[in-house]
């Protein structure tokens, strides 16, 4: 009966509402209350299966939210709390189901629910367990389903909502095992010269053959998995070859665009600085079009290689793929094992079984000198190549820090600091604080005040150094000067500049005409301070006695 009671309330809910109001909260509270918790659970996905509208179903994951932090009073408890009427998972579980049969325009709808709920969903939660596991294999579910080229701007969402709710020590996003994308291949394709529809007379015999072409291209195979080259001298040794050949083609690029920049004629230097000058919109054309071009995997064809020896930013790709690898070599040393605690690391990264000492000297000595001329070749690669270099040390040392950290076991940054720690932070925080100068008085006038007197009431009471209160007609004579006899504004003066439009100005006379020209207020009706100028000033309104013997410094 109540879980039929429960039914009803929430088929009203998905029919006539888009939000759950406070009335509608109390009521599912106290039916939820009467049902328990499984059956409120079961109440909600009944809900959702029967969903039929194409929309996501926030009224009912709004519901399942509420319950799970709420009491059967209405009332907000801690999540897990024994009188919360249902689990805080619930919500997310039931987002995880809806995902599963939605589409990817609802899915992203869905998601956008979470980000709006994120400060409630993620209250108190645990990464290793409860709604941080069902949170982590939502998020997890939707990448798999996503297209990383069609949907982009979603996986970066989801990736920013996961970084936001996790700490930065979480292990669930580390590669800790040292697993290595081996299904990334490179499928190298086998050029035609003959199969090209290009112009005879443009034609041009490519510089190298297709046996470089191969080597070249035989390189993405270490990269993608440096254990073929780790374990295997052979392997190595062919690794070895194809770099050193490589590394020859890449100076002497280098080279022939230095002698071609150098011996450049004349006619070439105009055309160049005719493009370097071209229009704004060109520009941002150019600009906006480069944007839109995506290159999932590397072009392999023979027909482009000599293109994409001559691009730059082609070569400097393939270097900075080279020092990575090395960095990951230098990494296996005898040296570097040993310092970061080969013990620790041997139980996380799986395939150091395979290298029981390490590099070998040869090849240690082999990397170190190969990456000193990868380094050099960058730095001579203009543009800018100096400052290219410089940004990709820095970021290669910080991805060395990571290594550590990850060799390490993820270590926890956050250290707690002891009692003792925390009253000396306290001390120095209060060195800097004038809270505890026995001196100070609250008010820096009032401490020079006391600064300069033992006794600031022999200050107070002295009349010469009291500031008095000007006589009224003396306090209205600034505004008398800018208006004339019949208390108009005079000429040449502006509204900006009137002393009437001040209301520190009015407030001040309305306070002295109080002491001696009370009866100004009974005589004039809206009296404004420009009114006061002209009774007191213009008429020769005099202060009554009354209000002159109670401004006498005696009475005072």
């Amino acid at each position: 009966m109540h879980l039929d009671n429960l039914r009803q309330e929430i088929a009203r809910l998905t029919e006539s509402h888009d939000a759950i109001d406070a009335f509608d909260a109390t009521k599912l509270c106290e039916l939820a209350h009467l049902a328990g918790r499984d059956a409120t659970a079961v109440a909600i996905r009944e809900a959702i299966l029967d969903w039929k509208k194409d929309t996501v179903p926030t009224v009912l994951l709004d519901a399942a939210l509420l319950l799970s932090t709420r009491n059967s009073h209405n009332k907000v408890v801690d999540e897990g709390a024994a009188d919360s009427l249902a689990d805080p998972t619930l919500a997310l579980s039931l987002a995880e189901d809806i995902a599963d049969v939605s589409t990817i325009r609802n899915c992203e709808l869905l998601f956008a629910f979470i980000e709006q709920r994120s400060s409630i969903l993620t209250r108190n939660m645990l990464p290793s367990k409860g709604k941080g596991l069902v949170l982590l294999r939502f998020c997890n579910d939707l990448l798999r389903r996503l297209s990383k080229t069609k949907h982009t701007v979603f996986c970066g969402r989801i990736l920013l909502f996961l970084t936001a709710a996790y700490p930065l020590t979480e292990r669930s996003g580390v590669n800790l095992r040292g697993d290595f994308n081996t299904d990334n291949t490179t499928v190298v394709v086998e050029g035609d010269d003959s199969a090209m529809d290009i112009d005879s007379k443009s034609a041009v015999a490519s510089k190298y053959d297709s046996k470089f072409h191969k080597t070249f291209w035989s390189l993405q195979h270490y990269f993608s998995n440096p254990l073929l080259a780790l374990g295997n001298p052979f392997e190595w040794k062919k690794m070895e070859t194809a770099v050193e050949a490589v590394l020859r083609v890449f100076d002497a690029e280098n080279d022939a665009e230095s002698k071609k920049m150098g011996s450049g004629s004349t006619g070439d230097s105009a055309r160049k600085r005719k493009l370097d000058s071209g229009s704004n919109s060109k520009k941002s054309t150019s600009l906006k079009t480069q944007d839109e071009y995506f290159f999932p995997k590397f072009l392999t064809s023979r027909n482009l290689f000599d293109l994409q020896l001559k691009d730059i930013s082609f070569r400097r790709q393939i270097m900075v793929q080279m020092l990575i690898i090395f960095q990951f070599y230098i990494g296996l040393t005898k040296q570097a094992l040993e310092s970061t605690g080969a013990a620790g690391v041997k139980k996380s990264l799986h395939f150091l079984d395979s290298v029981k000492s390490g590099l070998s000297e040869e090849n240690e000595a082999w990397v170190n000198q190969t990456r000193s001329r990868v380094v050099k070749i960058l730095e001579q690669t203009s543009p800018h190549g100096r400052r290219f270099l410089t940004t990709l040390t820095t970021v290669i040392t910080h991805e060395a820090n990571w290594i550590k950290w990850k060799a390490e076991s993820c270590p926890n940054f956050e250290k707690s600091l002891s009692d003792a720690e925390k009253l000396e932070v306290r001390k120095r925080f209060l060195e800097h604080s004038q809270a505890i100068d026995k001196g100070f008085t609250g008010s820096d006038a009032m401490n020079i005040l006391k600064m300069a007197e033992t006794n600031p009431s022999i200050i107070l009471q002295d009349p010469l150094r009291r500031a008095a209160v000007k006589p009224l007609e003396e306090f209205l004579e600034p505004l008398a000067e800018q208006l004339n006899e019949d208390g108009t504004v005079a000429d040449g003066v502006e509204d900006e500049y009137l002393h009437s439009k001040d209301k520190t100005y009015n407030w001040r006379a309305y306070r002295t005409a109080l002491l001696s020209h009370f009866h100004i207020f009974k005589e004039v009706d809206n009296i404004d301070t420009q009114k006061m100028v002209k009774k007191v000033k213009f008429s020769g309104t005099s202060s009554a006695p009354a209000a002159a013997s109670a401004a006498t410094p005696e009475n005072k």
